[in-house]
Parts: C-alpha cells; sequence; structure tokens
C-alpha cells in the first residue's frame, strides 16, 4: 500500500521559497532541484503548480525516458518560446548502469543551454526548474557556469526520512509520466 510521500524539512522550506519567488517574479528565472528522492522533487514541482495557476500561467513538465531526449528537449523548449514555466526532471545518476550516458547527456544539454542563454532569457517568461541526480551538481556549474551565475536558487533535497525507502523512491520514479499542465 502506497502513502503519500512527506516532504522533508527542505523541500518544505524549499517549497516555500519557491512558492514566494514564483508570486514576486516576473521574467526568466533559473532555479536548480538535486536530490535522489522523486517524491521530494515532485512535492517541490507540484508546490509551484498552484502560484502559477493563480496568475493563469502554466507549467511544462518535462521528463526525458533516455538520454537522447534530454540532449533534444532544449529544441523543444526553444520551439514553444510561450511555454511559461520549464520544468526538465531526469533523476538518473548515482550508480545506475547508465549512469555515465545520463551525466554525459545532461552536460550536453547544459552547455547548449549555456550557449543560448541569451534566446532563452528573452523567450522564456516563467525560466526554468532543473531537477537532476545530485552526483550532477558539480559538472553541470563547470559545463554552464553563465547560467549559474544567473540562478536564482539552488535545492538540495534529501528523502523526508528512513521510511522513504529506496522502494518507495523506485516506485515513485517508475510512475512519473512526461506532461504538460494548462491553467485557465
Amino acid at each position: 500500500m502506497s502513502r503519500e510521500p512527506t516532504p522533508s524539512p527542505e523541500t518544505g522550506h524549499a517549497a516555500t521559497r519557491i512558492e514566494r519567488h514564483s508570486r514576486w517574479s516576473r521574467g526568466f528565472w533559473l532555479g536548480y532541484v538535486f536530490s535522489i528522492s522523486p517524491p521530494q522533487v515532485h512535492i517541490l514541482q507540484e508546490r509551484l503548480e498552484a502560484p502559477l495557476g493563480e496568475e493563469g500561467r502554466r507549467q511544462r513538465v518535462l521528463c526525458p525516458e533516455t538520454p537522447a531526449a534530454l540532449k533534444n528537449i532544449l529544441d523543444d523548449i526553444l520551439a514553444d518560446p510561450d511555454a511559461g514555466c520549464i520544468w526538465v526532471e531526469s533523476m538518473k545518476g548515482g550508480a545506475a548502469p547508465d549512469a555515465g550516458q545520463w551525466a554525459d547527456a545532461w552536460a550536453w544539454f547544459i552547455m547548449r543551454a549555456n550557449e543560448r542563454r541569451e534566446l532563452l532569457r528573452s523567450s522564456l517568461d516563467g525560466g526554468w526548474r532543473l531537477a537532476a541526480h545530485p552526483s550532477l551538481k558539480a559538472r553541470m556549474r563547470n559545463v554552464g557556469p553563465d547560467l549559474w551565475s544567473v540562478r536564482s536558487f539552488v535545492f538540495d533535497l534529501p528523502p523526508s526520512d528512513a521510511r522513504e525507502t529506496l522502494v518507495e523512491i523506485l516506485e515513485a520514479s517508475q510512475k512519473r509520466e512526461p506532461s504538460s499542465f494548462t491553467f485557465s
């Protein structure tokens, strides 16, 4: 029997900050979220929906299923400049068998975004939130130094407690599907 995940104290703090920032900020802003816990990341992403919806803005959630799909997401983002808030999420990394491929895909994606940062800043009214495995943090900072320098926040989200077991984390990561949210 599944239970709703409980936000960790860090996730609760991050959610408060991201909700406030979303309500107060206009134009492009960038946030990085690092975690081994998809449930904690999903809590944060869902908490961002409310302030966006209150203002008639939308959130597009992109969850690539392969490293190749992650590399191509930048083209999808640039093809829809009115997409509002973009949430790109891939929690794969660490000790996973294909972790190297995911790390390379994230690096490629961040380098291309870094090269197109002015176009992204002028095109994305709601900006970006990037959610990835914590093992990628230093590499993302190093390959995209200009993007890193304009970030609004970086959140490191641990699991909520010992009960958020590996099984629950794996279940949640398997259930996550890419989707777009539109608020009218």
